[in-house]
């Protein structure tokens, strides 16, 4: 799991909770190596997250549905909820299924 989804659930999360997956990266769930660009993926879930006060892949409910119906589809959360398109292009930089497409901190 990224720093920054491991921060926000130690900080934030119900212990009885197992959604964290929701917040990794796709080249993470599929046992690559983690990188810088795998936070700036997590980030993004969960500024999305505080943005619109719902939960990326809401319908999702466990880690191989996540992998097989979301990212092998390259289905994100919904982007129409965000008025702004800076916003929306930045989520979408940040989410791209290539890490070396994502923007960097």
């Amino acid at each position: 799991m990224s720093s920054y989804s491991q921060f926000f659930f130690s900080q934030y999360s119900d212990s009885n909770q197992t959604d964290d997956f929701l917040y990794t990266a796709p080249e993470v769930l599929q046992s690559q190596q983690e990188t810088l660009k795998s936070d700036v993926y997590s980030f993004s879930l969960i500024f999305y997250e505080l943005l619109t006060l719902k939960k990326p892949f809401e319908n999702c409910f466990s880690c191989d549905q996540l992998i097989i119906e979301f990212l092998r589809n390259n289905k994100r959360p919904d982007l129409t909820v965000i008025p702004d398109d800076h916003i929306r292009g930045f989520l979408m930089r940040c989410w791209s299924n290539n890490p070396k497409e994502r923007p960097t901190f």
